[in-house]
């Protein structure tokens, strides 16, 4: 996505939209000739669309001509469904016999829709050096070499976009506003091969025009057929049917479907997961829609019980929805554990050690945060009464994913490699807390990422570790934005409802009427020049047990020594830094400001003030720290156990 005069360029297909329509003798195009003069105006519109005005002309070896036009001027825009859209950064169709990328979309009944490529509004390009209807350069040999290409159509988890990659490669995508029952997800996925030849005409070649399976130089194929489950996973498709069809002017047969190294066999690697309703057969392969029955109550049942019944509904000016839930009936008390459990309303103490610079440095921060307000109507949640974020379906659908992901991973050093990247130090021993500092920084992150600064404590065996962490977040998948987030997260191994994000499942105990979970900071720091912190603090009630915890000193709530095993007595390690996330194969993202330079303070991401609560309930620095290094040069905090 290159730079061009301080826009961002991509290159869109100069084409003709008139070929609908157009098919004469010998494959001739007709013009013009015999339309009216609102299908010659619908015609100039669309050309006008299309051909939109380009900082530069290309024209390839191949003779096509396309237009470096501004990316957010792209003919996509024109869908009146894309108006305030952001974007997420054959012969007769081409005029020639090259295989040539090619996509096609429908929503039967909506008109404007159903075209190949981008001839009508609605596909949105981002891809900078391939555009839909490009040419292959190298085609298979009957009995010689054989080419592949891997085709894969997603669903964004977060946006509900529909994106197109070749070869991994995304080119863009079908935005999720502008289909109806695409927009939740496809009831099929077909895979196959189609030719068309009017009446009357010998049918053209399919695939390699041959059907030998025993020889794989000489029929077409497809391989490493997989779907993307409910999970979000790359599977092979339990269930396949196969179809012929054969429908006046178009017949579409599956030249060859054996079986290949346990997956399916067709033509070119695929890897689809889109097309529904496209072709009128009933074979292929169905996809499971939705969720079982079991699941789906599941769900049913965890959003009830965050979206309680609320005295009043509140909307932030970030957009977040929150219910001022009774304190006595929040989702906490859904725990089994908790039924019986009575509010403690504040720390029976605080432990010693919290120094006068730190509570006037943080006093005069606290605007970092905004208390929960109503943006329309100032009000706030009446005594009695505690904020919860209000969630949707889809919203734990991927915080659960998020989770799951999380559980297996519970220690911050024990990452699994290449998809998290980590810059930590901890300390081990007998501890009843721990607190940090902490600069609050934006990392520029992708939609399936996340970056974190955090503060942890674990304790027990690998297999039955509890762990509690807290700090800040930028998760687009958990809060579908890329604000840094005060973040927690709890899991207890082996007990089943635990191992979440927040209050996603039932076990905090929230206090606070002001602040909450998830709630976003005001101020980030800016790299080179104002630094904001936030000092985050997790301590064990001297009485009860309960594990608290603080920003800025004020107590958000807390989690019951009830629900957990080792942790109710004590943790072994307290663990600080920071942590990226990113699926394989793709760049990390940032962590912390981006940068590593530990001689410019206002340069890189920092944590001071490091302390841990002894066993006589004192906040003091402590005394031996493992270092773990990870080589990655995006991934680095500055720390110390001193003030800044």
């Amino acid at each position: 996505m290159a730079s061009y005069q301080g826009l961002l360029c991509l290159c869109i297909s100069f084409a003709f939209v008139a070929f609908a329509q157009l098919l004469g003798c010998n494959g001739a195009v007709e013009g013009r000739k015999g339309f009216s003069n609102k299908e010659d105006s619908e015609l100039e519109m669309m050309l006008k669309i299309i051909n939109k005005p380009a900082k530069r002309i290309i024209k390839t070896e191949e003779g096509d001509v396309y237009g470096c036009v501004d990316i957010n001027k792209q003919p996509a825009f024109d869908h009146p469904l894309l108006k305030n859209h952001t974007i997420q950064v054959n012969p007769m169709l081409y005029k020639d016999n090259l295989p040539r990328t090619t996509a096609f979309w429908r929503v039967e009944g909506s008109p404007r829709t159903g075209c190949y490529n981008i001839l009508c509004p609605g596909f949105v390009q981002v891809n900078t050096k391939y555009s839909l209807g490009i040419p292959f350069q190298h085609v298979s040999v009957y009995g010689g070499q054989q080419y592949v290409s891997q085709f894969r159509l997603t669903q964004d988890v977060i946006t509900g976009a529909w994106w197109l990659s070749l070869m991994l490669d995304p080119i863009g995508y079908w935005p999720k506003s502008i289909f109806t029952s695409l927009a939740d997800s496809a009831s099929k996925v077909i895979w196959g091969g189609e030719v068309y030849s009017p009446l009357k005409r010998a049918l053209p070649q399919m695939g390699s025009g041959h059907f030998n399976p025993k020889e794989e130089h000489e029929t077409a194929f497809m391989n490493a057929i997989k779907v993307v489950n409910k999970e979000y996973k790359l599977v092979p498709p339990k269930d396949v049917r196969y179809c012929i069809v054969s429908n006046t002017d178009y017949r579409e047969h599956f030249v060859t479907m054996a079986s290949y190294q346990g997956l399916l066999s067709l033509c070119i690697s695929f890897a689809f997961v889109a097309f529904a309703q496209l072709l009128g057969c009933n074979g292929a392969v169905e996809g499971r829609k939705g969720f079982s029955n079991k699941e789906d109550s599941e769900l049913e049942m965890m959003l009830k019980i965050i979206n309680k019944p609320a005295k009043r509904i509140i909307k932030t000016e970030e957009g977040d929805v929150y219910g001022c839930v009774d304190i006595n009936k929040q989702p906490a008390f859904d725990h089994p554990l908790l039924k019986n459990h009575t509010i403690q309303m504040k720390p029976s103490s605080f432990p010693k050690g919290a120094t006068s610079f730190q509570k006037t440095m943080l006093d005069n921060g606290s605007s970092l945060i905004r208390p929960i307000r109503d943006s329309r109507t100032n009000e706030a949640c009446s005594a009695g009464t505690v904020p919860i974020r209000r969630i949707k379906r889809e919203d734990l659908i991927r915080a659960k994913l998020l989770s799951e992901r999380r559980s297996r991973n519970v220690s911050p050093l024990s990452f699994e490699p290449l998809e998290y990247h980590s810059a930590l130090i901890q300390t081990e021993g007998k501890f009843h807390g721990g607190e940090a500092t902490m600069s609050i920084n934006q990392p520029k992150v992708l939609g399936d990422q996340y970056s974190a600064a955090l503060m942890a404590l674990e304790s027990g065996s690998t297999e039955q570790t509890n762990t509690i962490q807290a700090g800040w977040m930028v998760n687009p998948m958990l809060y579908k934005d890329n604000l840094p987030r005060t973040t927690a997260f709890w899991r207890v191994e082996g007990s089943p409802g635990t191992g979440c994000y927040n209050i996603l499942c039932p076990g905090f105990v929230q206090v606070n009427t002001k602040y909450s979970l998830g709630i976003p900071f005001q101020h980030v720091s800016v790299y080179g020049g104002q630094q904001y912190v936030s000092q985050f603090r997790l301590t064990q009630d001297v009485i009860t047990g309960a594990w608290w915890l603080s920003l800025m000193l004020d107590p958000i709530g807390y989690w019951p020594k009830s629900i957990f095993t080792s942790l109710a007595d004590s943790a072994s390690k307290v663990i600080w830094g920071g942590e990226v996330y990113s699926p394989l194969k793709r760049a990390l993202p940032q962590m912390g400001s981006g940068h590593f330079n530990p001689k410019e303070e206002h340069e890189t991401a920092f944590m001071n003030a490091i302390k841990v609560v002894n066993k006589e309930y004192k906040l003091v620095p402590p005394k031996d720290v493992l270092v773990p290094f990870d080589p990655n040069p995006n991934t680095l905090f500055e720390w110390d156990n001193e003030l800044a």
